[in-house]
């Protein structure tokens, strides 16, 4: 996990007309607008960014799926971090308009690829694009000129960790903010209401006595890659009925030790698929080779959930990644049956 720093400055906007307003006691979202302008708060800053913008970059799936659950692909102009497997993941929920979206980089993009394309608005995270080793961060886009929205799950804190509010609220706060920033707030308040509604479903949900404990498994051999309680993982497990073996950790994602893992002794396991790293089969086989862990019957009785990358990255696909991970458990007989069906559709969709 790369160390992320505090956002600094904010873009400067004209006069402003509020449209709508929250306090910051209620935790409300404070939006203002002028007629091609609008402001909103993003990682705990008020920014102005161009409303409706006309060539927008996007990095990373997650943020993808919500402009692409919005309607607004043709406002981007191109795309970042999305190898080809995840184009087609996407494509299975959003049909061909994700496959249509131009992709400038299957890695992280560069200041001058995003001036070249004469951007004006980038939307990415820290870790999900932005990165002050390579200096494509949202201080410097600013200071080109180039409005910069921050994913809220990787919203950085005075600590260096990632993470200010819990995985729910900021895919629900990304959501909103995009649908005022793209003139589609009635649209975003759609996808809000269903991920709302099949939460509660999830959560009225007959419960285990005892919730199962669930280990997240990214990637890593001499140490396993997991996520802490501030990621989309953590949101995913407790709707699901379990608890995630990390939810102590104030972090989204982070470097763990196999000896935490071990001690924690999981129930089950979910797995990252991701086809541009490690395959499934290598990640299980990883997991059959520790000690301590190769005994537990997480490992032994295989209770193993991969899901493509693109549903635990915040999103409006994390919802399905839930229904469909409270179903694993239901087969494994460590929560109750009776669980809403997995609808196997973004939020909204």
């Amino acid at each position: 996990m790369k160390l992320a720093h505090p956002l600094g400055g904010v873009l400067a906007a004209a006069t402003v007309l509020t449209v709508g307003c929250g306090t910051d006691a209620d935790g409300a979202n404070r939006i203002e607008s002028t007629a091609d302008t609008v402001t909103v708060s993003n990682c705990e800053e008020d920014l102005g960014f161009p409303s409706p913008p006309e060539r927008m970059f996007v990095n990373d799936g997650g943020l993808t799926s919500m402009v692409l659950a919005l309607g607004q692909q043709d406002r981007v102009r191109a795309v970042g971090g999305i190898p080809e497997h995840e184009h087609a993941e996407l494509e299975q929920y959003f049909g061909t308009t994700a496959r249509e979206l131009q992709s400038v980089s299957e890695d992280y993009p560069t200041m001058e690829s995003t001036i070249d394309q004469q951007i004006d608005l980038v939307v990415a995270g820290w870790d999900y694009g932005y990165d002050e080793s390579t200096g494509f961060t949202p201080q410097r886009l600013r200071d080109n000129g180039i409005p910069a929205y921050t994913l809220t799950e990787s919203c950085p804190r005075s600590d260096g960790q990632l993470g200010l509010v819990d995985p729910w609220t900021a895919a629900a706060t990304d959501i909103e903010n995009l649908g005022v920033i793209l003139q589609r707030e009635d649209r975003a308040q759609q996808i809000i209401a269903d991920q709302d509604q099949r939460l509660t479903a999830l959560k009225q949900a007959p419960q285990a006595d005892e919730r199962p404990t669930v280990f997240f498994f990214d990637t890593g051999d001499a140490a396993p890659s997991s996520s802490g309680r501030f990621g989309g993982p953590e949101a995913i497990i407790d709707a699901a009925g379990g608890v995630n073996v990390f939810t102590d950790v104030d972090d989204a994602f982070f470097e763990a030790s196999w000896e935490a893992v071990v001690r924690a002794e999981p129930d089950a396991i979910a797995i990252i698929e991701d086809p541009s790293g490690p395959s499934v089969q290598q990640k299980i086989d990883t997991l059959r080779s520790i000690p301590g862990l190769r005994d537990l019957p997480a490992v032994t009785e295989e209770r193993f959930l991969p899901l493509h990358n693109v549903k635990w990255i915040s999103g409006t696909l994390n919802i399905t990644a839930a229904e469909e991970l409270r179903a694993a458990l239901e087969g494994w007989e460590l929560v109750p049956g009776g669980g809403p069906q997995a609808q196997h559709t973004p939020a909204g969709g």
